[in-house]
């Protein structure tokens, strides 16, 4: 959990960040505020997400550093009955572009395990924007024609484990026609004898 106590009340223009990115409040980082009192509480981070929390008001900063440590590895012997799902290969953070189809991946230490796919709290279901895949202990998911409100926090829940990663989609920049200029210099000179 990230606070900031400001030294007046009543400010709604603050903004959390993590690294370069704007956070948004969601079920994955929850803003709240009471009174001059402003709270970030950052859920399912990955060591990919360590780096520096700032809370942005105007030109006033203030920074802090989020250091997330590897959770440690614990093996499972998946051959007895009963052995606990795990993720041996943990979904990534990705950056993509709108109108790219991006595919989130993760493994799974059992075959034909199945699972849910979501993006913050609500459950993603097959069809023209997102399409589901298994192969034995792959898990794919796939996001085709990605806009800018794609972005956020994916999850694969197997049940007693799950992962979670980011997804960032930047705008795609405007086609701009090529152009062809043509510059014409007029020099003149006088001669004096």
């Amino acid at each position: 959990m990230f606070e900031v106590e400001l030294s007046y009340p009543g400010v709604t223009n603050g903004e959390w960040w993590l690294g370069d990115n704007l956070l948004q409040n969601n079920d994955l980082n929850q803003m709240s505020v009471q009174g001059r009192v402003h709270r970030l509480v950052l859920k399912m981070v990955t060591t990919d997400e360590s780096g520096d929390v700032a809370f942005v008001v105007g030109k006033e900063k203030s920074v802090a550093c989020l250091l997330v440590e590897e959770k440690p590895k614990v093996m499972y012997f998946t051959n007895l009955p009963g052995a606990p799902v795990f993720f041996p290969k943990e979904l990534k953070n990705q950056d993509a572009i709108e109108g790219d189809d991006v595919t989130l991946q993760c493994e799974v230490s059992k075959p034909g395990v199945r699972v849910e796919w979501r993006k913050g709290g609500i459950v993603l279901q097959p069809g023209k924007k997102y399409e589901m895949k298994q192969e034995r202990c792959i898990q794919e998911l796939c996001i085709h024609s990605l806009e800018p409100e794609d972005s956020g926090y994916y999850t694969c829940d197997a049940g007693e484990q799950l992962t979670t990663a980011s997804l960032a989609v930047q705008g795609s920049l405007p086609d701009v026609p090529s152009m062809s200029v043509l510059i014409v210099y007029s020099l003149s000179a006088k001669m004096f004898c």
